[in-house]
């Protein structure tokens, strides 16, 4: 017998197929199927998200528009979660599987940033408190019990919920998300919502729901910005004049606002260019906001049901 912590929800996944992981005793059975399906596309979806900005980055050489400060949370936090979820047993296996390679896909996007930033003492610095804070962290986790690492997950949650924040802020400071692989956004909108899902339909942590919760809604704002931002671009990715005739500013419109296309990265002086957009694209812009938006509201009511508070 296998029990999670959530309240007197106990879980008995022996014999049973994947999708009936986990199931509530007080759901129907078909919610324990969605939650599980969910959980599974947003595993699918975690373990490619990454790729998308890996080749941007890798093409063009810079990580200019991605925060730093995000990709270090984000790997800490993945980093300590993976000792609670193989310390604590009855969780669901895509919950096992993301505790996996989720680490070594953060790292290898920090290596990017390490590889692509200039040299600097700050960055050596930086790099340097970070290793001794990891090695710290791993040393705990291995040296304590299970209940030192439950109350060590909220440094997850905590590190998970206010992760995107930098990025957010980087956002809003250029007034652009040019930078950000508009594909790799896509997918974490996705991800998001399925990942939404498990947390609040299965038996599972109550540090799982208020972790969905917070870092869905910092996640889907940033994804709000993408679309707000959807057509603004650095002064300098235009590399020359602006576009005098219709064709060429549709050119340019494509090459740059797709988050992948030719239109170099240059240096960001802080000038922002707005280029025109067609009417559908306009229009499916705004039902992406109102949906997002929607959603974020059906977040925040989840999660009074969920905690009863």
């Amino acid at each position: 017998m296998q029990t999670a912590t959530n309240g007197s929800c106990v879980v008995n996944n022996t014999d049973k197929p994947i999708l009936l992981h986990n199931c509530h005793p007080d759901m129907p059975e078909w919610t324990c199927v969605l939650a599980n399906l969910g959980g599974l596309t947003s595993t699918a979806i975690w373990f490619l998200i990454l790729l998308p900005q890996f080749w941007r980055s890798i093409r063009h050489k810079t990580m200019q528009g991605v925060s730093s400060a995000w990709a270090i949370s984000n790997f800490t936090a993945a980093l300590n979660n993976s000792f609670f979820v193989f310390k604590l047993t009855g969780m669901p296996l895509y919950a096992y599987i993301s505790a996996v390679y989720m680490p070594v896909l953060e790292l290898a996007l920090l290596g990017l940033f390490f590889y692509f930033a200039p040299r600097t003492r700050f960055k050596l610095i930086v790099t340097a408190v970070c290793v001794v804070v990891w090695v710290v962290l791993v040393s705990l986790q291995l040296a304590l019990s299970l209940q030192f690492s439950q109350w060590m997950e909220w440094i997850s949650i905590t590190l998970w919920s206010v992760e995107t924040f930098p990025q957010v802020f980087l956002n809003s400071q250029r007034q652009t998300t040019y930078g950000l692989s508009k594909v790799m956004v896509a997918m974490g909108a996705v991800g998001k919502t399925t990942d939404y899902l498990g947390p609040y339909l299965l038996c599972m942590p109550l540090q799982y729901a208020v972790l969905a919760f917070f870092s869905s809604t910092v996640s889907q704002i940033s994804s709000l910005q993408v679309l707000w931002y959807w057509n603004r671009v650095p002064a300098s990715v235009a590399a020359g004049p602006l576009p005098s005739t219709a064709a060429d500013s549709a050119s340019v419109s494509a090459e740059s606002v797709d988050g992948g296309g030719a239109a170099p990265i240059g240096d960001d002086d802080g000038r922002v260019v707005q280029l025109p957009m067609t009417p559908g694209c306009q229009a499916a812009r705004w039902l992406g906001i109102s949906a997002l938006v929607t959603e974020l509201g059906a977040f925040a009511g989840a999660f009074v049901w969920r905690t009863g508070s």
